[in-house]
């Protein structure tokens, strides 16, 4: 299982290495924004428990 995933991760980063390019111009913004929508998410539902626990 885990030499498959290794080859996996692998093909993968191979993947982007051919992509690298237009990755780098639209990828990190989209992952600058998934990034930020995570931490919104996550801050969110911790205020929420924490408000909920008092």
């Amino acid at each position: 299982i885990t030499l498959c995933l290794i080859l996996n991760g692998l093909s993968l980063e191979g993947l982007l290495f051919l992509f690298l390019p237009t990755l780098v111009t639209n990828g990190w913004v989209f992952f600058f924004l998934d990034s930020l929508y995570c931490k919104y998410i996550i801050t969110k539902t911790l205020v929420r428990s924490f408000r909920s626990r008092r």
